[in-house]
C-alpha cells in the first residue's frame, strides 16, 4: 500500500505542479478570452495564480486522504477532509477576506491547502517520534513470514507448494498446511481466472503471516474489482457442487474478508492455528 501511495504521491504531484506553472504563466493571455476590461483582467488574472498556488498541495491532501481510507483508517480520512474543505477553507477565507478583501479570498484556497499539508506533516512527524520513542516498537517482536508475486497457474501452484513448507517449518500439522495450501493454490488461481483474461498486464501480491496463533494470507491485485465474499454469498444457495473452488475456500477458513481500495483488490484470509508450545 505505501508503495502505491508513493508512486501515485510523486506522479500527481509532478503532473499537477506542471499543469499549475504552466497555466500561471498562461494566466494573463487566458483571461483575455473572456473580458476586454482592464480593471476585471487584471483581477482575474490575479485571481487564477492565487489559486494555482494551492494546486500542488491539494495534491498532497487527495493523496494523505486516499491514503487513509485505503488502510482503513476512514476516520482519520473523514477528518483530513473535514479540517480541510470546512474548518480551514471557511477560516482562512474569514481571515484573509477582513485583512486583504477580495484577493484574500482568491489566496484563502491556496493558504488552506498549505495549512492542510503542513498539519499533517507534523502530524506525520509526530507519529515518527512516538513510534521512535515506543519500547514495543523498537522491540517489536518479527513475525515469520512468506511473500512472493503470482503470474500465472503454474505460479499459484507452486506458490502452495511453498506455503505448505512454510506451515511445516512453523510447526503447523499436516492436514491443517494441506488445507492452507490448498486455499493459497484456489485464491491465487480464482485471482488469475477472473482479472487476468483481459489482456492487460497484472500484478498479484501475496503474502502469508503468521501472528500468534492466527496464519494470515492475503492476496492483492489491480484486475477489476470482484468481491470474493459477495460473489461467495450469491452462490452459496446453488448446486454444491458448483464454484467448489470458493466452497473450499470459506469451509476451511475461519475469517474472508473483502476490500476495494486505490483500485486494487485486497482478499485476506485468517487460520486459527496450534502452534507448538516452547
Amino acid at each position: 500500500m505505501r508503495k502505491v501511495n508513493r508512486y501515485i504521491l510523486r506522479w500527481s504531484l509532478i503532473g499537477v505542479t506542471a499543469v499549475a506553472v504552466f497555466m500561471i504563466l498562461l494566466s494573463s493571455p487566458l483571461m483575455v478570452l473572456f473580458t476586454d476590461d482592464p480593471e476585471v483582467h487584471s483581477l482575474s488574472a490575479s485571481a487564477l495564480r492565487l489559486y494555482l498556488i494551492g494546486t500542488p498541495f491539494l495534491s498532497l491532501n487527495i493523496c494523505a486522504a486516499a491514503y487513509f481510507q485505503g488502510i482503513g483508517r476512514n476516520a482519520a480520512s473523514s477528518l483530513v477532509i473535514f479540517v480541510n474543505h470546512i474548518f480551514l477553507s471557511i477560516s482562512s477565507a474569514i481571515l484573509l477576506a477582513w485583512q486583504f478583501g477580495t484577493r484574500g479570498i482568491f489566496a484563502s484556497y491556496g493558504v488552506c491547502e498549505i495549512v492542510m499539508t503542513g498539519l499533517l506533516l507534523l502530524l506525520i512527524l509526530f507519529i515518527g517520534f512516538i513510534r521512535r520513542r515506543s519500547r514495543e516498537y523498537t522491540e517489536r517482536k518479527v513475525y515469520p513470514e512468506i511473500r512472493s508475486r503470482i503470474s500465472s497457474i503454474e505460479e499459484a501452484v507452486s506458490m502452495s507448494e511453498k506455503v505448505f513448507t512454510f506451515c511445516r517449518e512453523n510447526g503447523i500439522d499436516v492436514k491443517t498446511a494441506n488445507h492452507i495450501a490448498l486455499c493459497t493454490e484456489e485464491l491465487a488461481a480464482n485471482s488469475i481466472e477472473h482479472g487476468f483474461n483481459d489482456g492487460k498486464e497484472h500484478n498479484l501480491e501475496f503474502r502469508s503471516v503468521i501472528i500468534d496463533d492466527i496464519l494470515y494470507l492475503r492476496l492483492r491485485d489491480d484486475c477489476r474489482r470482484f468481491d470474493l465474499v459477495e460473489r461467495y454469498n450469491i452462490i452459496r444457495p446453488q448446486d454444491p457442487t458448483k464454484n467448489i473452488e470458493l466452497r473450499i475456500i470459506f469451509g476451511i477458513a475461519d475469517d474472508v474478508s473483502y476490500s476495494s481500495a486505490l483500485n486494487m483488490n485486497n482478499v485476506c484470509v485468517k487460520y486459527s492455528i496450534k502452534l507448538p508450545q516452547d
